[in-house]
């Protein structure tokens, strides 16, 4: 009788791997969703959070399927919601009023095909083929946070001449619009509303660019720590999506060269990393303290989860004699951080104060 409960429990743990297995397979199915957000209450929050959960997995499913990410402007959160077939909600956290969660959503394709129809039927939205390269062009906003104002549309906005330069000279005007300095787009964005703009501040002169969305990039230079942060947000109809990309100058350059080489990187990172893919929407975020003795030491792992392709952006929290802290965007949800960092000559612990810890003095 053991030995056959023992057999029994044995093909229903076989039959649930297999399902999932299955399921990881079905381009219907979009995991690891990361999603957070602040509310008058904690449940406001979280019907915040799940609405852009299904609207960011949606995203994905959109460009899974060679489609346009303009077809999400024209689909509702409910529609959306009409299409998940079932979601799993996992790592929920609620603090005051704030909620974060993890989701792994299943889309129903037969909901998703009727909807998506009913949706493109009088349009003339095309797949793209599969080799093809997703593309899209976006309105950019460079803005320069100075000392006592941020720095939009002046002559003193370094940052704006150095990413139209770029623009110019890799001959990316299919893909970055820089709209001109008129009195109309002025209007429209300026130091007031800058910090609070959104896109019906900027849907004019996203439309006047023959544009689907824009990336305001918000340059900080913190001459103390010599590095920059560029503090991202993406707009377009019916999404806001925020992020942060860290360049420290290793290399000790000038402020001008770093200027240009910081503008290079974050047109290569935006043109490479479309909103709406799963390496982008699919972030796994992870915090892990490096124990350094050297300067030397984190360079070696940063180099190697750079060259491992364990995460596409590193934001650098402090760095200190001894220690350096940074927060990634680990993109393999199928493998388990450890036995991928392992893989990569890195040997990385989880800590009981909720982070990972790596000692590369050892390694």
């Amino acid at each position: 009788m053991f030995k056959f409960i023992q057999a029994l429990i044995f093909f229903v743990l076989f039959g649930l791997n297999f399902a999932w297995a299955q399921d990881s397979k079905n381009i219907y199915l979009v995991d690891s969703i990361n999603s957070k957000a602040v509310a008058k209450n904690a449940n406001d929050a979280r019907n915040v959070v799940i609405s852009n959960a299904r609207r960011d997995a949606f995203m994905v499913l959109l460009m899974r399927l060679k489609m346009p990410i303009a077809t999400a402007d024209n689909v509702t959160d409910s529609e959306i919601a009409e299409m998940v077939r079932s979601e799993q909600i996992v790592d929920e956290k609620i603090a005051g009023n704030s909620y974060s969660a993890t989701f792994n959503i299943i889309f129903a394709k037969d909901f998703v095909e009727h909807i998506l129809n009913k949706k493109t039927e009088n349009q003339e939205i095309q797949k793209t083929d599969k080799a093809e390269k997703y593309s899209e062009k976006f309105v950019i906003i460079p803005v320069k946070m100075a000392k006592f104002r941020p720095l939009i549309w002046e002559q003193e906005n370094d940052w704006r001449v150095m990413l139209d330069r770029i623009i110019s000279k890799n001959n990316l005007q299919k893909i970055f619009a820089m709209p001109d300095s008129n009195a109309e787009n002025i209007l429209a964005v300026n130091g007031q509303n800058i910090k609070n703009i959104t896109f019906s501040n900027l849907e004019k002169i996203v439309t006047d660019n023959n544009a689907g969305a824009s990336y305001i990039l918000f340059f900080n230079f913190d001459e103390i720590e010599n590095k920059v942060l560029v503090d991202v947000v993406y707009l377009r109809k019916l999404l806001k999506k925020q992020f942060r990309l860290s360049f420290v100058n290793v290399d000790r350059l000038s402020y001008n060269d770093l200027i240009i080489k910081v503008a290079e990187k974050t047109l290569e990172y935006l043109g490479n990393n479309a909103i709406g893919s799963d390496n982008v929407l699919n972030k796994n975020v992870i915090d892990i303290h490096i124990k350094i003795k050297t300067l030397e030491d984190w360079l070696n792992i940063k180099k190697l989860m750079e060259e491992n392709k364990l995460t596409n952006n590193i934001f650098i929290k402090s760095i200190s004699r001894d220690e350096v802290k940074i927060e990634i965007n680990y993109i393999d949800a199928n493998t388990p951080i450890e036995q991928a960092f392992e893989k990569a000559g890195i040997f990385i612990s989880a800590q009981i104060q909720g982070f990972y810890e790596i000692n590369a003095i050892s390694q």
